[in-house]
């Protein structure tokens, strides 16, 4: 076992975010390119299975160190997501201000005014959320 290092903490923090990003992207995929199908539920399983990565490896990157308190061990898997979102931030940036072109939009606004949904949404006792539904897609049409 080694002592703690913030250069060895930070690398290997560096290294399973990138991983955990890699798999929020996939999941962002998935999500977005079957929003409407039960596929977008697999999108959101496999962005689950990245929490028990990070704690798995968590656990492993801990046992090859002898000094690793509570605060070092939040601090790293702080660092870890942040390394995540961030790539995962640049990730959807990219696919909304190039590849995107107001699909995604167009998709949900065709799910929630469709008349299966609305019916759906006032036997469910929602219809005060349909008209609040209405008027969010309009203003993020407008953006």
């Amino acid at each position: 076992m080694e002592k703690y290092n913030y250069d060895t903490a930070n690398r290997f923090a560096m290294t399973l975010g990138l991983r955990v990003g890699l798999v929020w992207i996939v999941s962002f995929i998935l999500v977005v390119l079957s929003f409407p199908s039960l596929f977008s539920d697999l999108g959101l399983m496999v962005g689950l299975v990245s929490l028990p990565l990070v704690g798995m490896n968590l656990r492993r990157f801990r046992r090859t160190l002898q000094d690793f308190t509570l605060f070092r061990l939040l601090w790293t898997s702080w660092y870890t997501f942040l390394c995540g979102v961030l790539l995962l931030t640049a990730a959807q940036y990219a696919y909304f201000a190039f590849f995107d072109k107001g699909q995604l939009l167009q998709r949900m606004t065709d799910l929630y005014t469709s008349p299966e949904m609305t019916e759906a949404l006032r036997q469910a006792g929602a219809a005060d959320m349909l008209d609040m539904i209405q008027e969010s897609l309009e203003l993020m049409g407008e953006l």
